[in-house]
């Protein structure tokens, strides 16, 4: 079956919720609702926290053939 990939790429603004229990410790939550541990990967670019998802949906297609006669 052929498959749809959805990559959604977003960027979190400045007014993003950020929990700062402790000095230079900071918690973000997302939702990551349908992904898999490894359809994420979570990285640090320039001082910038960098969150990427992708996720493949494998999409069912019915085939069908007609079969035509002649006489």
């Amino acid at each position: 079956a052929p498959s749809q990939s959805v990559d959604v790429d977003r960027q979190i603004p400045p007014s993003a919720p950020v929990n700062n229990e402790e000095q230079g410790i900071f918690r973000l939550r997302m939702n990551v609702e349908g992904f898999q541990p490894n359809d994420l990967n979570v990285s640090i670019r320039h001082g910038r926290l960098i969150v990427r998802g992708k996720h493949v949906i494998q999409a069912q297609t019915q085939l069908s053939q007609r079969l035509t006669t002649s006489s």
